[in-house]
């Protein structure tokens, strides 16, 4: 179950750090290796993992590899591509991906209805056994975005912070003190509707009962 993981938060962070398009197949050198004993072909366990077919000459070397240094434990690579293509209102495509794959490292909307019937696994357990597995290398508050409940449902790959970009000219014109980052959604909308400037009513509506005296309309 360990290797398990560890396959799992390499394939993770070799998502994260791929480029939009595939660049140049790489190399991995494979650790010299002891003999074996032949393995049993109806012990070898399969699992699926789930990616985009473009993506498939990133992810294949490391496949390779895990497959070479454990013969009992072989990886597949599957497009999931097309299964996007065949969601409906009734069925959601993140359900037709984990019905298809064991694991993948695209980004899927988990309901705790998926958990509850065993669509996705707890990898808190895991993560738990492993000597090895430190919450601490994750940057603060990402582990929180993959966890219903005290269930660990996915490793991120990825970090996409939001940004609010602003005109300083603008905003030093209206007198209002600079963008506090421990700003709620309710301040930072009415501050927005603050430096608005239309001809036609506020697109933009404030949370504040009382129209801002410096708002132009």
């Amino acid at each position: 179950m360990r290797r398990l993981l560890l396959l799992l938060a390499l394939l993770a962070l070799l998502a994260g750090c791929a480029p939009a398009a595939p660049g140049p197949q790489p190399t991995v050198a494979l650790a010299p290796t002891q003999a074996r004993p032949p393995v049993d072909p109806a012990s070898v366990v399969t699992i699926t993992f789930g990616g985009i077919g473009r993506e498939r000459q990133i992810f294949e070397p490391l496949i390779e590899a895990f497959n070479s240094a454990n013969p009992d434990i072989q990886v597949q690579f599957v497009d999931i591509n097309n299964l996007y293509k065949q969601s409906t209102p009734e069925i959601r495509s993140t359900r037709l991906v984990l019905r298809a794959v064991d694991t993948t490292y695209d980004n899927l909307t988990i309901t705790e209805e998926d958990l509850n019937q065993g669509l996705v696994r707890d990898l808190r357990p895991l993560m738990e056994a492993d000597p090895g597995f430190d919450q601490a290398d994750f940057y603060p508050g990402t582990l929180a975005q993959s966890r219903i409940g005290e269930a660990m449902y996915m490793l991120p790959r990825v970090i996409i912070p939001p940004v609010f970009y602003y005109n300083k000219r603008l905003w030093n014109e209206a007198g209002l003190p600079p963008p506090n980052p421990n700003w709620p959604l309710s301040d930072m909308l009415d501050t927005a509707a603050r430096l608005a400037r239309t001809n036609g009513p506020a697109w933009w509506p404030t949370t504040s009962s009382k129209p801002s005296p410096a708002a132009r309309w």
